[in-house]
């Protein structure tokens, strides 16, 4: 390949990633107000933690679809996620530090506990330990399970790359199975009856992350069938034979579908166990959905918008400030309004007014602090790597 060989950007996977941000923070701060909406918004909102799959099959697909062309070393790959990722997690972690701080005397850990969230957390660790994932800032465990991903990621796109289309498809089959067979094992054995397992009590919940329900959550390994399955299917949309008019259009009725078919099963209540639709089971939708968006014809003019897609651009700030600018909100609402709000905002103004601003302090942090900064350290490790003598720059991936 050559290395300086590039694929077209697909603005309409990019803009989509805005939709899973907003509907998972809906999930935590914003299903009081949406449950006035009626039970069908209630239930949509009280499952967005069901998007977080989304985001791991995207990030499969779409580092495999930019990265399957060119070649690239392991080395460089890492610090080019690094300088992606990292400036902006760190960044979360100190707005939130405030709040971390006073709420110390409510956790129940000890210094131990203590130690080991102010370690884990900005390690990117704090996925493999159930007791601290929520910790410090709580959406920062899903950048921790991305981490191992992106560790993994050099070491599996040869293979993947090798197989046929045929072998791949089946893959993605066998990896939907072992998506869903840990949370199909924990129901089976679970004590909790059938409505405990459907109906989302979010006290009864966290108190089980601290156990192996943390475990089913969080644990990388076991979420990894997600991000790989994202994978095969960037490699599966790139040796795809050229698009015809009716093909891009029977991708529109693909989005169609898929879309129908996730706000059926997270907005029907009681549907599936919680288990499954926070890992896994939505895994053919979301494969669907992310193949559709990328060739159809109507569903990538809609979602090519320009602001749209700059929305999409911020939606991982937006995604990992969500807590610490919550927090900030909360503190200026008591401060000049006098208005004390613990947990979800109470009323859809009151939501809507945090929601604005977190879109705003997202694109601000995109554009004068994400992308400055990884520039800066793609650019200065860039120089760093290309003064090293090339056996220690990392070996070749195809």
């Amino acid at each position: 390949m050559n290395a300086s060989a590039t694929v077209p950007r697909i603005d309409s996977l990019t803009a989509v990633r805005f939709f899973a941000a907003a509907h998972v923070v809906f999930f935590h701060v914003g299903y009081i107000a949406a449950s006035r909406g009626g039970e069908f918004a209630a239930a949509l909102s009280s499952r967005g933690y069901a998007a977080v799959g989304l985001f791991y099959v995207l990030s499969g697909f779409v580092l495999a679809y930019n990265y399957s062309s060119r070649e690239f070393t392991r080395g460089g790959f890492w610090r080019a996620r690094f300088a992606r990722i990292y400036p902006i997690y760190l960044f979360s972690l100190l707005l939130a530090l405030p709040g971390f701080l006073n709420h110390l005397p409510d956790f129940k850990g000890g210094p131990a506990w203590v130690a080991g969230v102010l370690f884990a957390a900005p390690a990117g660790l704090q996925a493999w330990f159930p007791p601290i994932a929520l910790a410090w800032n709580a959406p920062a465990w899903s950048l921790s399970v991305e981490f191992f991903f992106y560790f993994l990621f050099p070491f599996l796109l040869g293979p993947i790359q090798r197989l046929g289309r045929s072998k791949q498809v089946l893959l993605i089959g066998i990896l939907w199975v072992l998506s869903i067979a840990p949370s199909a094992l924990y129901c089976w054995l679970s004590p909790l009856s059938f409505s405990d397992l459907t109906h989302l009590d979010p006290v009864r919940w966290t108190a089980l992350e601290s156990g192996w329900v943390g475990v089913l959550n969080f644990n990388p390994l076991l979420r990894l069938a997600e991000f790989v399955a994202g994978m095969v299917l960037g490699a599966l949309f790139l040796t795809r034979t050229k698009d015809s008019i009716a093909a891009r259009y029977r991708l529109d009725a693909g989005a169609l579908f898929s879309s129908l078919t996730v706000l059926i099963f997270l907005g029907a209540p009681d549907v599936l166990p919680y288990p499954f639709l926070h890992n896994g089971i939505l895994l053919p939708a979301w494969c669907l959905l992310i193949y559709s968006l990328g060739g159809g014809e109507v569903v990538r003019r809609l979602f090519s918008w320009k602001w749209l897609v700059i929305l999409g651009e911020a939606s991982y700030a937006m995604y990992i400030l969500q807590q610490p600018v919550s927090t900030l909100f909360k503190g200026v609402l008591l401060k000049v309004f006098d208005v004390r709000v613990t947990g979800a905002y109470p009323s859809a103004r009151l939501f809507g007014s945090y929601f604005l601003v977190l879109v705003a302090a997202s694109v601000l942090s995109y554009f004068f602090l994400e992308r400055p900064l990884r520039r800066l350290i793609v650019d200065r490790f860039g120089r760093a790597a290309r003064r090293q003598p090339l056996a220690r720059a990392g070996s070749r991936e195809s």
